[in-house]
């Protein structure tokens, strides 16, 4: 599974997690601090999650939303993604 150019932040919990044990390749995300989902404010990963390198800030979200990008072959069984949330875009007046 790949995840690329996504949010995570205020999760309780991790925000990405491999339940199969299958590595994710989690980089190029945002985790909640700039110094990555192991630090304290960071939404943190299970084991077999390779979230270097990391985003050191939020995935821009301009008109659109972050790309969520699930890649893998559809005869495997899929590794199991917590946790995603995203950023909400303020108000427009």
């Amino acid at each position: 599974m790949v995840i690329h150019a996504c949010n995570f932040a205020a999760n309780n919990g991790n925000g990405v997690e491999s339940s199969l044990g299958n590595t994710v390749d989690a980089t190029g995300n945002w985790w909640g601090d700039a110094a990555g989902p192991t630090a304290p404010a960071g939404d943190g990963v299970s084991a077999n999650v390779n979230y270097t390198p990391f985003l050191t800030t939020p995935v821009g979200l301009g008109y659109g939303s972050p790309a969520l990008s699930v890649a893998g072959s559809p005869r495997r069984q899929p590794v199991g993604v917590r946790r995603l949330s995203e950023t909400r875009l303020p108000q427009i007046p």
